[in-house]
């Protein structure tokens, strides 16, 4: 039926609703699949026609347009100071339906989240106070809650950690961009995935639109700090082995913990992981590439 439509309203039909402009006329498929049409091209018949046949998108603005969305899109400033904010990203492949017991459930894993709903069906979980790392069992319990009480197949991106100043905007902007592009190309069958994750994703595929500014401004500072980073590239050359870096780099032990400490609290990424490790050091060889 979809595609029928397309053919017959082309250019004016669109499934792109991540800001569902108020000219169209927007609608849900049985499968939970949201599309709108320009209302210049519909007759009031036709309108009439297209809410019997399908589900009209009911919106609460409140819920839709939040003071982050209004942050990151409409250059509206935050009502109160935060210093770090950590994004995830959901998307269900179906509509979520009761969002109060959705924000319930997030509750229980993330303290006071702000919920952001782009469509019935993606949106994004913003933790104001974020610590530096994020429990990946908690959220995968998350998602299996939601799941196993929604009966949908729900999906959640863990965003880096974010320093909240001018370039913040810009750098969730980018996110949200490399995160869409890796859940749309390929067929996911994990439950949660990481920064690293998607890192790795552009890297492998050779992805030519790489740029620095998808990287946090904490990751940017860690990456200013040349002792640091050679101390994190020794660190996982030697399979992440602590005493065995030491002896590398001619350093206490106490000090090599310690700068790996300091990374993984700036940057909100724990090396100690094989993956996160794996990702950091891509990284920093691009970085010595790029130089």
């Amino acid at each position: 039926m979809l595609e029928k439509l397309a053919l017959l309203y082309k250019n004016d039909l669109t499934t792109n609703d991540q800001e569902q402009s108020n000219d169209y006329l927007w609608l849900q498929t049985e499968n939970g699949q949201i599309f709108g049409i320009h209302r210049s091209r519909l007759t009031e018949k036709e309108e009439q026609l297209l809410q019997t046949l399908f589900e009209p998108l009911k919106r609460d603005k409140d819920d839709y347009y939040g003071k982050w969305y209004q942050y990151i899109y409409k250059n509206k400033f935050l009502p109160e100071s935060i210093s770090k904010v950590r994004f995830y990203y959901f998307y269900s492949n179906r509509a979520i339906e009761e969002r109060e017991i959705f924000s319930e459930i997030v509750s229980g894993v993330i303290i006071k989240p702000s919920i952001v709903w782009l469509s019935s069906q993606h949106g994004w979980i913003v933790d104001e106070s974020p610590s530096s790392t994020v429990q990946i069992d908690d959220l995968v319990q998350l998602v299996e809650s939601v799941t196993s009480d929604f009966y949908i197949q729900l999906k959640m991106f863990i965003g880096q950690l974010h320093q909240v100043n001018q370039s913040i905007k810009n750098k969730i902007q980018q996110e949200i961009k490399y995160i869409k592009k890796f859940q749309e190309t390929l067929s996911l069958k994990n439950k949660v995935f990481t920064f690293s994750d998607v890192l790795a994703f552009h890297f492998a595929t050779c992805d030519k639109t790489f740029s620095n500014e998808f990287l946090s401004d904490f990751l940017i500072t860690a990456f200013r700090d040349h002792e640091l980073i050679q101390t994190i590239k020794q660190y996982i050359e030697c399979n992440l082995n602590v005493t065995q870096t030491a002896k590398k780099m001619f350093m206490h032990r106490n000090s090599v913990q310690y700068r790996i400490d300091k990374f993984i609290e700036l940057t909100g990424i724990d090396i100690r992981q094989f993956k996160e490790a794996f990702t950091v050091y891509l990284l920093i060889l691009f970085d010595e590439f790029q130089s």
